[in-house]
């Protein structure tokens, strides 16, 4: 057996075919995109194609901006300074897929020129998201990593709280706010995507059963203290964005 043919992978109305027994799992954003996000549009001279790619884009990334940071730092005669930090980067980048070059631009010194380049042209957008779709998860850092003693089970209630919370979102912003102050939502996966931006259909969900390697007989509960010394060091070492602090 490969190590691919450990996995198995999952969209959230499919975690019921999950396995039951212990394992880890990780969920991944996925680029959701069609024709009208590519193909050329032109209304009064703009290319409303490359406006359509370019929002896609900014809004994609802006889903992967790192969580805010909180920080304290201690002075001379116990004082003390704390606030926040954002990750200014991810702004940059949203900022650099905001609009299209003008006349003036096009030949100066801009960012990302390659990019540029890519999104003036329908078939290298197409081919750009095309291979941004293919990307995920290979090229792509999970959004979260987890374990559970029953994989099934446990991906089932995030997908259900997904799809609630994701409904909400859209069709009442001001209840979903409340949701963020409750402290029975505190740390969910759920809450975390949905406040990003991440709806169902944009997120995908991949397991390894450690059934799958257990190749010396292992206990059930052995099975359990693996997986999560597993899911323990594979948390340290990659830090998802939508982990827990």
């Amino acid at each position: 057996m490969s190590n691919w043919d450990r996995f198995e992978r999952f969209n959230p109305d499919e975690v019921g075919r999950a396995s039951n027994s212990p394992g880890l799992y990780a969920w991944y954003g996925v680029m959701v995109a069609g024709p009208p996000d590519w193909q050329m549009n032109i209304e009064q001279g703009t290319d409303h194609g490359e406006e359509n790619s370019r929002k896609l884009l900014r809004s994609y990334t802006a889903r992967h901006h790192g969580p805010e940071l909180e920080i304290q730092a201690t002075g001379g005669f116990s004082t003390v300074w704390q606030g926040q930090i954002n990750d200014s980067s991810n702004l940059d980048l949203q900022d650099v897929l905001a609009a299209p070059l003008n006349n003036a631009e096009a030949d100066g010194n801009v960012p990302a020129p390659k990019l540029q380049r890519t999104l003036s042209s329908p078939n290298a957008r197409k081919l750009l998201f095309k291979a941004l779709q293919a990307s995920s998860p290979i090229f792509a850092s999970p959004l979260y990593i987890g374990v559970a003693e029953n994989l099934s089970k446990r991906l089932e209630q995030h997908a259900k709280m997904l799809f609630k919370l994701w409904h909400v979102y859209s069709n009442d912003p001001a209840k979903f706010e409340k949701v963020l102050d409750s402290q029975r939502f505190k740390g969910q996966f759920a809450v975390r995507a949905v406040q990003r931006g991440f709806s169902p259909d944009t997120v995908e969900v991949w397991t390894l059963p450690l059934e799958h390697l257990n190749e010396d007989g292992l206990t059930h509960e052995d099975l359990r203290v693996v997986a999560e010394a597993t899911e323990w060091l594979l948390n340290r070492w990659h830090r998802p964005p939508l982990g827990r602090r």
